[in-house]
């Protein structure tokens, strides 16, 4: 089965969308300047848009004759910045926050944190607010593999950056950039990590819980099941019902010939049950 992973493209953006843009939100906002943090709420493209496109975000502004400011990094101080930090966590009423959710409604831009205090948990840390251990170097590529696919099914879409810093995922989209380089790469690794290892891995063990005959053991990896709750669309195959309808619905990957009368442990004898209908099944 070909999974639908779309990857996000910005290369086609051309300087002159860019800062045609970058002039509709300063003249949105009756200004002759714009921060980062502000561009994003209003602003059609990512700031790593301009970044890329003009070297940094002063050199964007000054190529579409706006005003540069000077306040940044000594005009701006700590307690500034940790004031407005815990302002913002006690308006969106949260105890952690990534720094899309600060920048949604915050004053500054991330930078200002990142030069201030050395990175972000550094300052969520000297403002009293909690720390998500996510992103670290310690991450392995199946915690985040098998986080993505958790979410994916959570969500029945393909997570985007933002469902990853949402409170569905257990590891910050940064995690997936770091170990990967790009969200895109992350996306195209999961790919093949899906549909390029074989459900009958681990070589040379000797698994206790294979019948004779039979070439795959009972249980149904992670992987397998991801495959399986996609191709069947996240449905019960005899109700129909979906969590997408009825979030109390919990749905489960079942044998259609049972295991233990000989089926494997295959897609083509796997199927998508409600937990209600797979306990009637089980009942016949």
């Amino acid at each position: 089965m070909q999974y639908q992973i779309k990857l996000k493209r910005n290369a086609g953006i051309s300087r002159k969308e860019l800062i045609e843009d970058l002039l509709m939100a300063a003249r949105k906002q009756k200004t002759d300047t714009l921060s980062m943090a502000e561009y994003k709420r209003i602003g059609k493209f990512s700031p790593n848009a301009y970044k890329r496109a003009f070297g940094s975000w002063n050199k964007a502004l000054q190529h579409a004759c706006l005003r540069i400011t000077k306040r940044g990094n000594n005009a701006i101080t700590e307690q500034e910045l940790l004031r407005d930090l815990k302002s913002v966590s006690k308006k969106l009423n949260k105890s952690s926050l990534t720094m899309d959710e600060y920048e949604k409604v915050g004053q500054y831009d991330r930078g200002y944190y990142k030069r201030k205090f050395g990175g972000w948990n550094k300052a969520l840390s000297e403002a009293g607010i909690n720390i998500r251990k996510r992103g670290n170097n310690t991450i392995t590529n199946d915690e985040l593999f098998h986080n993505l696919a958790s979410v994916w099914e959570k969500l029945k879409k393909q997570p985007s950056q933002n469902d990853l810093d949402g409170e569905e995922s257990d590891f910050y989209a940064m995690a997936y950039k770091k170990k990967f380089g790009t969200y895109n790469k992350a996306l195209i690794a999961f790919g093949e990590w899906v549909e390029g290892v074989p459900i009958t891995e681990e070589r040379g063990n000797r698994l206790h819980d294979r019948k004779r005959g039979q070439n795959t053991k009972r249980e149904i990896g992670i992987r397998l099941r991801f495959k399986i709750l996609k191709r069947d669309y996240f449905r019960c195959k005899i109700c129909g019902t979906s969590p997408a309808k009825d979030p109390k619905v919990e749905l489960e990957v079942d044998h259609i010939v049972p295991w233990a009368k000989g089926g494997e442990t295959v897609p083509d004898n796997l199927q998508t049950l409600c937990s209600r209908c797979n306990r009637g099944k089980s009942s016949l």
